[in-house]
């Protein structure tokens, strides 16, 4: 995939959604209709995930089915306030210091997902190590107040950015040589960043403030917080328990997730499906990665395989 590139380097940019951006959804762009929504989602039924590139575990992120959305492997939907745009799904979790939005492109095959930090607001006051960013913006004056992530396990409250009464941002560790731009409600702060410009953005709203794109000489930067989630198959067609004819082995296939033993050992991971292949990712404290262990779905039976080829399995579906 390149680089999405910055061909106007306006503010008003980050409030035009493209197709596979992190650019957060202005309100009155978006429909809010469940019925939409759910339509939509039924075009996308499936499992998305990503393999870590460190060890090979994978990670379900989101399971789509029956035109609702679930985070994991939860068997309870979404209940978080959710808006559509073209493929852009939002989801805007507004829960204390877990207070993010989640902004999803939908492909065929794959997901674009980002994290998008949500800071609260409370009345302005200058904390410390914190230092003037730019020149004041009048139209910044309305927006007067200190924003944070509110860490209520720990009492802990960490300041994103300030703006004091007269419209001039603070900012804490970064450099000097820094402008401030506002446009509409988007806030741009462009500074040096070891031999580049690096520009961050935020949206204001009247009571929170959300994070934007970041830039780096014009080019979104991506971080853990932005992920490709490739697309598996729903577990549901193989729905059942399956076990060999000594007893020994058995494979549970749930709607979510799916159980292992084999000769009495369980293998504990996440199950991927696609096509008739369901892959469970096993940590081997030996080697420290997650090896594949391969179960394959023809009519009534499952045949496993273990990573090294040298044991295989026959196990056949109960009836119910």
């Amino acid at each position: 995939m390149q680089d999405v590139k910055i061909t106007n380097q306006t503010p008003t940019q980050v409030i035009t959604p493209p197709e596979e951006n992190g650019n957060y959804i202005p309100e009155g762009m978006a429909t809010a209709d469940a019925s939409q929504i759910s339509s939509f989602l039924n075009k996308y039924n499936g499992i998305y995930y990503y393999i870590s590139d460190y060890n090979g575990a994978a990670f379900i992120k989101y399971r789509v089915e029956g035109g609702k959305i679930y985070s994991y492997t939860s068997t309870t939907e979404v209940a978080y306030k959710k808006t559509l745009y073209n493929n852009k799904l939002q989801i805007d979790e507004q829960t204390g210091s877990a207070a993010k939005i989640y902004i999803l492109n939908f492909f065929d095959n794959r997901i674009k997902y980002y994290e998008k930090q949500i800071y609260e607001k409370e009345n302005y006051t200058l904390q410390q190590n914190f230092k003037p960013a730019g020149e004041p913006v009048a139209e910044l004056q309305k927006y007067a107040g200190n924003y944070f992530i509110n860490f209520i396990s720990i009492g802990q409250k960490t300041y994103e950015i300030l703006i004091d009464n007269n419209g001039q941002v603070y900012k804490q560790y970064f450099t000097d040589n820094n402008t401030v731009t506002l446009e509409d409600n988007i806030l741009s702060i462009s500074y040096d960043y070891l031999s580049s410009v690096k520009r961050d953005t935020y949206i204001l709203e009247q009571n929170r403030l959300i994070q934007g794109e970041s830039y780096i000489d014009n080019v979104i930067e991506e971080d853990v917080s932005t992920r490709t989630l490739s697309k598996a198959d729903l577990l549901t067609p193989y729905i059942g328990t399956y076990k060999s004819t000594d007893g020994n082995s058995q494979l549970n296939v749930y709607e979510y997730s799916a159980t292992l033993n084999i000769n009495g050992e369980y293998k504990s991971g996440t199950s991927i499906l696609l096509g008739t292949t369901l892959t469970k990712y096993v940590y081997n404290s030996t080697s420290k990665v997650y090896e594949q262990h391969k179960i394959v779905f023809n009519n009534d039976q499952a045949i496993y395989t273990s990573p090294d080829g040298q044991t295989t399995v026959t196990l056949t579906k109960e009836n119910k």
